[in-house]
């Protein structure tokens, strides 16, 4: 058993592991019970607006509920960041799902400004996905920068401000790589796709050909989805 595995083996041991939501008992930290994640687990491929730089976009679950509460107690509460188990194991839950995992051999996570990160203290979209996308296989790497500071997407209301929010918000540091190969755009939520679409539209000016954007959770309602993301 690797040491990874002792640590959690002990640290189950002294704090049995619960559902995030029903907190029932479960084998592990982070597991949700299968009624819990059946409830939750809402894994679709989105709609992409005409213009977009993306080939693809899909989400692993709704951004309602106790997934809504997770995400804002593990981004803005402090002493909460045990809570990205909770969320990865939404993803684990989904993988088998997403059929280009297999394809992908690198991610890129939608990059926080400097003043964000410091603030924060991390960056979520790197975060959640780190653990999960090593087991994998899948390189992590930090290629974007977000170049300007960029007001929260939630607190506008149209498609049209975000796209104008983050508007040239990212530029791409250099790296050698393949980029024929299918890129992973990742994400913690998405609501009108503006800031994946700016994303990938600076990737594929630095020459990557398919880029795939995967969020946790969807902020659209299945109405907005049904209309291109209005």
């Amino acid at each position: 058993m690797s040491s990874l595995s002792w640590k959690e083996a002990f640290w189950t041991f002294l704090f049995p592991a619960k559902c995030p939501s029903c907190k029932i008992e479960v084998e592990k930290r982070g597991q949700w019970c299968t009624s819990c994640e059946t409830a939750v687990l809402d894994v679709r491929q989105l709609p992409l607006n005409a213009d977009t730089s993306l080939s693809a976009l899909w989400a692993v679950s709704d951004y309602r509920g106790r997934v809504r509460e997770l995400l804002i107690s593990y981004k803005f509460s402090p002493y909460q960041r045990e809570y990205r188990f909770a969320l990865q194991g939404i993803l684990k839950a989904g993988e088998c799902r997403l059929p280009f995992l297999s394809e992908v051999e690198l991610a890129i996570p939608i990059p926080l400004h400097s003043s964000k990160r410091k603030e924060r203290g991390f960056n979520q979209s790197e975060e959640l996905f780190a653990d999960w996308l090593h087991v994998r296989g899948i390189k992590l790497t930090d290629c974007l920068e977000r170049i300007r500071p960029t007001i929260a997407q939630s607190t506008l209301s149209t498609r049209k401000e975000r796209k104008e929010n983050v508007k040239s918000a990212f530029e791409y540091k250099n790296q050698k790589v393949d980029c024929s190969k299918m890129i992973l755009l990742v994400d913690d939520i998405t609501t009108t796709g503006a800031t994946l679409e700016e994303a990938a539209k600076t990737l594929k000016k630095a020459g990557y050909e398919k880029i795939v954007g995967l969020v946790l959770a969807s902020g659209a309602l299945l109405a907005e989805e049904r209309s291109d993301l209005a």
